[in-house]
């Protein structure tokens, strides 16, 4: 996203299209090792067979490879949330962070400083999990031009 372009709920999302490229490629490549495995015999079934596993293996990389910065990302939102709350609260109500789930924190940090404290109320005390549901709340977002 470009940083200069508003950030909203139809927008936040960001795909990296070079890496989902990479998985119709290797969707291709498994029916070709599949089919040559099929319509030939003995030495050039087993070649067929092992870059069909191959391939299998580049699949499951792929997966695991986009899913580790995702985590991260979840875990430096959560640092991040709990820090900017601990500003915004007074002392006496630091409590009521340890009461958000990773997934609330997560949907919260779209929303500004002076929307923050009352929608993060309003998702405690209604216990609202659902992260499209609180984003839909949010009326001024701040964006998140960082994410991955």
């Amino acid at each position: 996203m470009n940083p200069r372009t508003t950030q909203n709920y139809e927008n936040h999302r960001a795909m990296d299209y070079k890496l989902m490229l990479l998985w119709p490629a290797l969707f291709c490549a498994a029916l070709l090792s599949l089919a040559a495995a099929v319509f030939h015999r003995h030495a050039v079934l087993l070649f067929g067979l092992s870059q069909f596993i191959l391939i299998v293996c580049g699949f499951v990389m792929s997966f695991k490879i986009r899913q580790y910065p995702l985590k991260m990302q979840d875990r430096i939102i959560r640092l991040e949330m709990r820090l900017r709350l601990q500003k915004l609260l007074p002392l006496d109500r630091h409590w009521e962070i340890n009461g958000l789930s990773m997934s609330q924190l997560i949907a919260l940090r779209f929303a500004g400083d002076e929307e923050l404290l009352p929608l993060m109320r309003k998702v405690l005390d209604e216990n609202i999990q659902d992260r499209n549901a609180i984003k839909k709340m949010i009326k001024e977002w701040e964006a998140d031009d960082y994410r991955i």
